[in-house]
């Protein structure tokens, strides 16, 4: 590749720090790493520091020299930046994918955009059969999360007791994507890209608390005229940051190595 792709990364904690290492190792050759940008100067200069060359630091700059951004800040960036990318006419990878639920009308501008979107398939896996099933005849989507009492501090159950004295497993929801996403709303990215990928209006949610665990986990069961799917994740948190799943982070890296790469794996 003579013309290296020029990628910046808006989001500096741990998904950003883990996918700045591995453009500047990994892909070195076929990509170069030209913009960071972080609300946090703590942030920034960290990252800065495993970088090579000239970094750009702020936002319209990495706009302006970047081919392709790297969203890995929050639901609020995704919202201030799909304006910005269909006016750039720039490729994204969005990682708070959330943001497409909570404000529809970010989905919709979209389809304004020259370049490419990407949602890597983040905390979970199945979004090939997924995919594919969107062009079936599915009957019904569920999607069941069970969580640690840790991971859903301040949370409490239907009958108000705080689910760090939960002593076995409780439902605390039972619902659509909509309702879920306002009572747990730091835990709607698996519902998003579950929706976006299968396009089923009726997706039902379950959230449980189960103090027997120690990993997040997440189960999708679909049933559908051309087929059946079941598939359960338990998420290995990163040492970094415990609130990311280390899938998460490896799903970037395998789509950055996608699109940098001639053989394509998958729908």
């Amino acid at each position: 590749m003579t013309n290296k792709l020029k990628i910046g990364i808006i989001g500096c904690g741990a998904i950003g720090m883990k996918t700045a290492e591995y453009i500047v190792t990994e892909l070195r050759e076929k990509t170069e790493l030209v913009g960071l940008y972080d609300k946090d100067p703590d942030k920034l200069s960290a990252l800065k520091r495993i970088a090579s060359g000239k970094i750009v630091t702020d936002l319209d700059g990495i706009l302006k020299e970047a081919d392709l951004i790297v969203e890995a800040a929050s639901k609020e960036a995704v919202r201030d930046l799909i304006p910005r990318i269909v006016q750039y006419n720039k490729d994204l990878i969005v990682i708070s994918v959330g943001a497409f639920v909570v404000y529809p009308e970010i989905l919709e501008m979209t389809k304004q955009c020259k370049g490419n979107i990407y949602v890597p398939s983040g905390a979970i896996i199945g979004i090939d059969g997924l995919n594919s099933l969107r062009f079936g005849n599915v009957r019904s989507l569920t999607l069941t999360t069970a969580k640690p009492p840790r991971s859903l501090k301040g949370v409490k159950t239907a009958d108000g007791e705080a689910v760090e004295s939960v002593k076995e497993e409780k439902v605390l929801f039972e619902g659509d994507i909509m309702q879920a996403i306002k009572l747990f709303p730091r835990n709607i990215n698996v519902a998003a890209t579950i929706f976006l990928a299968s396009r089923y209006e009726n997706v039902k949610v379950i959230v449980k608390v189960n103090p027997a665990l120690e990993r997040n986990t997440h189960r999708i069961e679909i049933d559908a005229e051309e087929a059946k799917m079941r598939v359960e994740v338990e998420n290995i948190p990163s040492k970094d940051n415990p609130r990311t799943s280390y899938l998460t982070i490896l799903s970037i890296k395998s789509i950055l190595q996608r699109i940098t790469s001639n053989l394509k794996i998958g729908s």
